[in-house]
Formats: C-alpha cells, structure tokens, sequence
C-alpha cells in the first residue's frame, strides 16, 4: 500500500491506522484495529519491537535495507496478527532499495505486508515497478473543515470525548481553534490537542495565549489594515513593540501569501474558508497592497532588522496614508 502526499496531508496517521488493522488479533465488525492490545498500542506508539519492522528511508543505506527485510522477511509474525514493513520517506530510497522491496514483494509470505509513505514519485528506472505493484493512495491537503471532523473522530476513538474533566465547550470552539491554526497539516493539529489534554487548557483564552495565536492574528489584522489605509491602534501598539524580529518575517510570509492570492486567485490555497486564506484575499485588495509590497517584500527573509528600521520601513507606509493619495493600481 502507497500513500503520497505532502507533509502533514495525514499519510501517517493513516498508515498507522491501516497497519493496526492488519496486526491487531480483537478487530471491530469493521475491520479496524482494537486501539487497546498491545499490537495495537505499538504501532500508535511508534514501539517497533513487535512484527512491524520500521525503516525511515532517509536515514538508512541500501545495504541496510536489503539487510533488514532479507533477515526479517522470512520470519512469520509470532506476536501480531500479520508481518509489516513500514517504509516512510520512500522517496528517499535509492535504486538499490527500491530493487530490494522489488525482490521481496514479488511472492511475500501469508500475511506480510508493505506499507510506504512518499512525498513524492519514487526515482529511478524500477520506481514504477515497484508502485504498480501497490494500491497508491493520493494524500490531498486538508481544510479546517476536514482537520476538525479528523480531530473529532480522534479524539472518539482515543476515549477523550467521554472524559467528563474536559469541558463541552472545548469540543467546539476549541477543536475549531487548533484546527484553524494547524497549517493544514493532521500531524500538527494532533500535536496541539495532545498539548491542551496533557496541560489542560480548554478555554479559548487559555489555547490563544499558550500557542501564541492571537498575536499571528494581531499582525494579519495590522497588515490588512495598513493594505486598507487605516491607522489603527492595534498598528500604533505594533509600530512601538519591542519584538520586532518575531514580526518582521511573519510580515513578509502574510504579504506573500496575499500576493499569491492576488496573482492565481483563492484557487491557490487548499482552504479558501480558513480565516488567513479569507485575510489574504482582503489584504490584496487593499488600494495600499502594492506600496507595502515595495516597502517590504524587497527585502529578504533572512535580513537582519533593527527596531529603528522596522519602524522606519512602517512610517514610509504610515506617511503616505496620511498624505491621502492611493497609489496606482
């Protein structure tokens, strides 16, 4: 089995949830893994010491691989229900390792298993020997809306719904809230709720101060309003901050995700919906966008920039709103 899609498009996840299906012994009517047996728990606990052989593509030679599935391979699965060889980073594997999993995949044992992750295409004259002979499954990245029923389903299948110390309301505003700020990515939105329940920060005010969301928010709000001419005191309070250098590059990366936005349309991004992607799209209509663009974008994101001049290149912004002349278009 082949899952392909880029970082945080859920092709973990939804490997290790496969594999639990095939190495736990109390599946449901299903056919999904108990979650509760201790094969089912290796494989969520990424503990390779049971049938499952792990290997991360990236860090690891050719003759490494060879050597790992010629030694396990014809090892029957004594602890779990089947045999797997987990296979992340398969883009990675040189055409020697690609040759090895052509030889072991050409008449596998009863219940042996091959499952790889790739961001990408595999390279290499076999590479597509070695894909047709699995059942490929695209990765597309997911929206807010997808993230949220994925955190939802997570959190069911882990128990958390029915934990009466977490409160209801964490279950809609909060969940919405990590989903929204998870960059499109599962991986990272599994992160942050496991960081709410291990801390329990359930209000929203909680969640926004200790992941620091609210001040991505604050600097989305002062671009937009700069892009729009308008002088507010959310830009005032950001002009005089003392941190600067955390702003500087977030800047840049809301000015070029707008400027995106301006050039393809919303069709760029894989979540129109979600709120930055909302912003974006107003920030690039705003009659003063190509002006911050010049101020700012010329500018490379690793300059090194002192408070004065962060000020200075604002005030250049700042002085033309006040003039009152919006710039050609």
């Amino acid at each position: 089995i082949f899952f392909m899609g880029d970082f945080g498009s859920g092709k973990t996840a939804l490997a290790k949830i496969m594999i639990k299906s095939m190495v736990c012994r109390n599946t449901d009517e299903n056919g999904e893994g108990c979650g509760v047996c201790p094969s089912c728990k290796a494989v969520e606990e990424e503990k390779w010491n049971r049938d499952v052989t792990y290997i991360n593509s990236e860090n690891i030679s050719a003759q490494e691989v060879r050597n790992i599935v010629e030694k396990s391979l014809p090892i029957p699965a004594t602890r779990d229900a089947a045999k797997v060889f987990f296979v992340e980073e398969a883009q990675a594997l040189s055409a020697q390792g690609i040759e090895a999993f052509l030889i072991a995949t050409q008449a596998p044992a009863q219940n042996t298993f091959f499952v790889f992750t790739a961001m990408s295409k595999l390279k290499g004259e076999k590479a597509g020997a070695l894909e047709s002979r699995s059942r490929k499954w695209k990765m597309k990245i997911p929206n807010s809306s997808e993230i949220y029923m994925f955190l939802a389903n997570y959190s069911k299948g882990k128990g958390l719904l029915s934990d009466t110390s977490i409160p209801k309301e964490f279950w809609g505003e909060g969940l919405k809230t990590i989903a929204e700020n998870s960059e499109n990515s599962y991986r990272k939105a599994i992160q942050l709720l496991q960081q709410c329940v291990d801390s329990k920060m359930y209000t929203l005010e909680d969640i926004n101060s200790n992941f620091d969301f609210n001040a991505e928010k604050n600097i989305n709000d002062f671009v937009y309003e700069l892009s729009n001419g308008k002088i507010t005191e959310n830009v005032r309070q950001i002009m005089l901050g003392s941190d600067y250098q955390e702003k500087f590059p977030l800047m840049l990366d809301i000015l070029g995700n707008a400027k995106i936005m301006k050039l393809f349309g919303v069709g760029a991004y894989p979540d129109p919906d979600d709120w930055r992607n909302r912003q974006s799209a107003a920030i690039a209509k705003g009659p003063y966008f190509d002006l911050l663009c010049e101020v700012f974008l010329d500018l490379s994101r690793g300059t090194f920039i002192k408070k004065g001049d962060f000020k200075l290149l604002i005030s250049k912004v700042v002085e033309k709103i006040k003039e009152g002349a919006v710039p050609e278009r």
